[in-house]
Formats: structure tokens, sequence, C-alpha cells
């Protein structure tokens, strides 16, 4: 997260997440941007632990924003859907991107000779698994 602190257009921010304690805070200079998009970011992969590991909080998202009531099909939502489509560390799949540049060159011609890489920026997940944030959280029980 302290590399963050080099990017341009910076202001002192203080950031709290799941790894401080009451009163304690990491401080440094970084663009609210930045910030905003590194937790962010981090906020999405805790939901995804969150879904594959308890399986009624995916439920009730399920039946909040796709009203759906069903028992059968909330219980083939989650295991197709949180437990097969989405990986535990939503690294971009290089192949699939590649595959659709290729499939929209034809009509959008910014695209044409472009590689999946010119698009990518793996930098959030790389810093997350640095400091161990995976690790962190794959160890924890749910509730």
């Amino acid at each position: 997260m302290i590399s963050l602190a080099e990017r341009s257009n910076t202001r002192s921010t203080t950031l709290r997440n799941s790894r401080t304690l009451p009163g304690q805070a990491y401080r440094f200079r970084i663009s609210s941007a930045s910030a905003e998009n590194f937790l962010s970011f981090q906020a999405f992969c805790e939901a995804i632990w969150l879904g594959r590991n308890n399986k009624e909080v995916a439920f009730r998202v399920y039946r909040k924003y796709m009203r759906l009531e069903e028992p059968k099909l909330l219980e083939s939502m989650h295991r197709n859907y949180l437990l097969t489509s989405i990986p535990v560390k939503p690294y971009p799949i290089e192949e699939a991107i590649q595959a659709d540049i290729e499939d929209l060159s034809g009509t959008i011609n910014e695209l044409r000779g472009k590689k999946a890489a010119d698009f990518m920026d793996r930098s959030l997940l790389n810093e997350l698994e640095g400091e161990g944030f995976f690790a962190r959280l794959h160890g924890q029980k749910t509730r």
C-alpha cells in the first residue's frame, strides 16, 4: 500500500482498513483517487471471500438485488457463479481480454494491434498479495 504514495497529485491521507486496530491508522501521502480505488478493490476481494464462505450472505444479496427466492436457484447461483466462475484472487485473465480485443477490433478501430497487456494493471492485486492480504483473509473463519 505504501508504494501508492509515490503517485502524483498527492495529499496527506489517513486510511483505516481491516488490519488496523481501533485508534490506529496508516498515514501517508497518496492521491485520494488512488486510495479510493485501492480500498474499493480490497473490499471487492473481501466480498468475494465472504460470498464464497458464507452462503447465507450470498443468498441475501441474490434475494435483494436479483429478486431470487427459489432455494434451488439460489444454490445454483452460489455454486456456479461464486464458487466456480469468480476466482479467489481476481487477477485478470490475459487470454480472455486478448480474445475480446480480437473480436472487437473489427468494429472498433482503436483496438487494432493492441495487446491485452496494454489494458491490464495488476498493481493493486500485486500489492494486496505482497502485503499478505489474501493469506490473512483466507486464514479467517466465518462467523
